[in-house]
């Protein structure tokens, strides 16, 4: 933790989770409240439209992260600050759309340029730890998106969705959804930080584990 620049990416990874997994745990419900789908059928489409999108995104990333750190260990970091606000505003157009066929293509979307940055964080990580203390590095990283990204997040937008139903009724957990995606402006102004500070270091260059 005296590393820095680690300490940044184990928060970057928690607030990056939040973006993932928050959506994620809610859309089947959105599907079903706001378009009035079946749950065979959200289950069916959020399914393939989550798994594929994220199965794209981590390795067009990982692929794309060895490319660019070529060039300097900054680079794939820049990459992911524009990869997650695509996936932010992929996310309100799923949440927007009246076309529910429309919103699982933006699901889609969202899913594939928000992975994008799962594999550069969890190689950054590796990187700025030293080998004997890498398993503790990667741990403490697991924590981090698990107390933020899969029980904080869901918490967060339930009791949001719940504090909105008085005023919006069935689409308060769409709203709820819209304004959680304000992580992703987070998760973006984070990997900026990040490469600002692997820039300044070049520490990524020493023994890199590449994406």
């Amino acid at each position: 933790l005296k590393n820095r620049t680690y300490g940044y990416l184990v928060v970057l990874g928690g607030v990056f989770s939040m973006t993932i997994f928050g959506p994620i745990a809610f859309l089947p419900a959105f599907f079903v409240r706001s378009h009035g789908l079946p749950m065979g059928t959200v289950g069916a489409y959020s399914g393939l439209a989550i798994g594929l999108g994220m199965a794209v995104g981590v390795m067009v990333g990982g692929a794309l992260a060895d490319r660019l750190a070529r060039g300097g260990a900054e680079r794939p970091q820049w990459l992911c600050a524009i990869a997650i606000l695509v996936s932010g505003l992929a996310f309100a157009a799923a949440l927007l759309l009246a076309n529910p066929w429309w919103a699982f293509g933006a699901v889609f979307m969202a899913a594939a340029t928000g992975s994008i940055a799962s594999p550069i964080i969890a190689a950054a990580v590796q990187n700025e730890s030293p080998p004997a203390l890498r398993a503790t590095a990667a741990a403490l990283g697991t924590l981090a998106v698990s107390l933020a990204g899969i029980g904080l997040a869901p918490l967060l937008i339930g009791v949001l969705s719940d504090a909105l139903t008085p005023i919006y009724g069935q689409d308060a957990l769409r709203y709820a959804l819209l304004i959680g995606l304000s992580a992703c402006a987070v998760t973006a102004a984070l990997h900026w930080k990040v490469g600002r500070l692997l820039q300044a270091t070049g520490s990524a260059a020493r023994g890199a584990v590449r994406a």
